[in-house]
């Protein structure tokens, strides 16, 4: 007999009880440490600091081709130039730049009986690049869509398999998710007053501006996706089939 949503929401309010909610938290705080001491951490964020470096260079460069594939196949490009007030170079620079990362940070985060090392992470880039270019917008509030699409074949069907049982992870375990997403926004938030008060404290302007923004922005996100990945990994044992469906 199927469980009924609200029976679903019973057990994942479970998480909040005092005993899993610390477990849970240490797991995620250990899949971040021990995934940027692997090989594959290290790798990683060298492979995003040269994507972005050479996305600014060409943005910067004004390269057509450049620019009209980025605004075509990421929303946030086109978004960032006519919401955000921002140039096109300027969009393109960021917007791919938070794709390169958002990638390498998924793929580090992820749960794998592989070794994580450098081969493991620069195939894993080459295969699921074009996967992300499409979905990274989801994939940057609901790291799972990204995490389900990898632990099936990598085909157009398999995206769309993916995106159901993201659909239905979501409903069924919405109390859970909410609180992901809230603690998510609320930790990029506090880095706007982080970086008000090292400009009140007097601190460098290369410092207050860029540096401590980028590893409070990296240190968010990996907690983020991580928690994404631990929870994923929970369902997945749980319950595959809601995930899944019948394979």
């Amino acid at each position: 007999m199927k469980k009924s949503v609200f029976q679903y929401w019973q057990d994942a309010c479970q998480l909040f009880g005092k005993d899993q909610r610390k477990l849970f938290a240490l797991v995620t705080l250990n899949n971040v440490v021990k995934s940027f001491r692997a090989e594959s951490g290290m790798v990683g964020m060298m492979a995003v600091l040269f994507l972005s470096v050479m996305l600014t260079l060409n943005a910067n460069a004004s390269i057509p081709m450049w620019e009209r594939v980025f605004t075509l196949l990421s929303l946030k490009s086109l978004l960032g130039v006519k919401c955000l007030g921002v140039t096109k170079a300027q969009g393109v620079s960021f917007f791919g730049g938070l794709l390169s990362f958002s990638l390498a940070i998924a793929i580090i985060m992820r749960p794998s009986l592989e070794r994580k090392d450098g081969r493991y992470l620069l195939s894993s880039l080459i295969r699921y690049l074009p996967f992300f270019v499409i979905g990274q917008e989801l994939v940057l509030v609901l790291p799972f869509f990204a995490y389900l699409y990898m632990d099936m074949k990598n085909s157009p069907l398999s995206f769309f398999k993916a995106l159901r049982g993201t659909v239905f992870l979501v409903l069924c375990h919405l109390p859970v998710i909410v609180v992901l997403i809230a603690g998510y926004g609320l930790l990029l938030a506090v880095g706007t007053y982080l970086v008000q008060g090292a400009l009140l404290l007097g601190l460098p302007s290369l410092l207050s501006l860029a540096i401590l923004p980028m590893m409070w922005f990296v240190l968010v996100f990996s907690l983020f996706f991580s928690a994404c990945a631990m929870y994923y990994t929970k369902v997945k044992h749980a319950d595959r089939q809601l995930l899944f469906g019948n394979q």
